[in-house]
């Protein structure tokens, strides 16, 4: 186990917190740096994609908890966020499109649903 002290400054005050983790290293494998680099690219998934799933497509309120329903939609987050980032969209614009218009979804996914074009702001570039 080892402990971080998160110093935080303001310009009024500076907060400190501190925060508790576990490892399997061995104290020979576990020095300060190493740990810091543990820590920090973890914080680099958590910030990413977990962020964009949280705030963006609502993964944490969704109440699905039945059936393939789960997967289903972890599926679709998964293909709009990497659909964004390779087309370099803003993730709430491919959110917006995938939700409201099931033949954008559709026609991403290279599924015919029903005649007509994809929107606009999800067409590949």
């Amino acid at each position: 186990m080892f402990r971080i002290e998160r110093v935080r400054d303001d310009g009024t005050s500076a907060p400190r917190t501190w925060s508790y983790h576990f490892t399997s290293l061995t104290a020979e494998q576990a020095d300060a740096r190493r740990l810091a680099e543990i820590v920090r690219a973890h914080w680099l998934i958590e910030n990413g994609s977990h962020l964009i799933r949280d705030v963006v497509y609502g993964e944490d309120c969704c109440r699905c908890r039945t059936g393939h329903i789960p997967e289903v939609l972890a599926i679709t987050r998964s293909i709009g966020i990497a659909y964004a980032a390779k087309h370099e969209l803003p993730h709430a614009d491919v959110y917006r499109a995938l939700t409201t218009d099931l033949r954008a979804l559709s026609n991403l996914l290279g599924v015919w649903l029903a005649p007509g074009e994809v929107p606009n702001h999800t067409k590949a570039a």
